[in-house]
């Protein structure tokens, strides 16, 4: 296979794919490229989650500032990225599945956007 000389941030997912199910054929254990496989999916998704984050935060400090408003955001986008990293850690070493190791981030940022949404008071 000639996709094999390719990291996997380079492989298609489909090659992906391929590649996790010859290694779980022959006994291989494979979290790290399903992780990997996984995250080409999750990825594109984060800048949705981090617009439903980013909407609820911009209306509860709108009339704090803009430096407020600029802070937050770099903030959040910093524990995200961090966030993201550790659960990729976890599932390439196969602590955590690797599923949840892609989209982990995701849900649980997904997870505060939608309790900071819902808790502002539209008054």
């Amino acid at each position: 296979m000639a996709s094999w000389r390719y990291t996997p941030w380079e492989m298609k997912y489909s090659e992906l794919k391929e590649r996790v199910e010859e290694m779980e054929k022959h006994g291989l254990k494979a979290s790290e490229l399903k992780t990997q496989m996984y995250a080409k999916i999750s990825l594109p998704f984060s800048c949705l989650v981090v617009m439903l984050l980013a909407v609820p935060l911009s209306v509860l400090f709108a009339k704090a500032g803009k430096f407020i408003g600029i802070t937050l955001s770099v903030g959040f986008l910093f524990v995200y990225y961090s966030l993201f990293s550790v659960f990729q850690a976890l599932g390439k070493k196969g602590v955590i599945s690797p599923f949840l190791g892609a989209w982990g981030a995701n849900i649980l940022m997904l997870t505060i956007g939608v309790i900071l949404f819902l808790g502002y008071d539209r008054r």
